[in-house]
């Protein structure tokens, strides 16, 4: 190769070293976090307590806001201590009405083994009839 034309490879080969650098640059640049959107408060979801009692929950969730109405009207939170939801959760909140805690009901434990017995004993009997009729077959 003579030495212009090396000239020109050096220089095309260092554009495109350069260019893979900007490249690199590039993708390893974290991006820019979007300008903070104002944030939405969730809109409350109305509950009923077990005594009867109408409820607004921002969250069901630890920091969610329990509020009341008065006869006005007029949202006020509710007071500290533990109400219980009509579907037996318990939720525990403090003096500005936020959820500190949430238990849920436990679901009704089945009686597996009774279950699982009653089924043994259908497949037994079944198998008693199958056996049953093979042996009548076999005669």
């Amino acid at each position: 190769m003579s030495t212009p034309d090396k000239k020109a490879a050096k220089t095309r080969l260092k554009a495109f070293i350069q260019g893979l650098d900007n490249l690199l640059k590039f993708n390893s640049e974290e991006e820019t976090p979007p300008a903070d959107k104002e944030e939405v408060a969730p809109e409350p979801k109305d509950y009923t307590l077990e005594d009867g009692t109408a409820v607004s929950i921002t969250e069901l969730k630890e920091g969610g806001k329990v509020t009341t109405k008065d006869s006005e009207g007029v949202e006020t939170p509710v007071a500290e201590g533990s109400l219980t939801l009509a579907d037996k959760t318990v939720i525990a909140v403090d003096a500005s009405g936020t959820i500190t805690a949430i238990t849920h009901p436990e679901a009704p434990a089945e009686n597996v083994d009774e279950n699982l017995r009653e089924s043994m004993r259908a497949v037994e009997q079944a198998m008693s009839a199958q056996g049953e009729r093979l042996a009548t077959l076999e005669q």
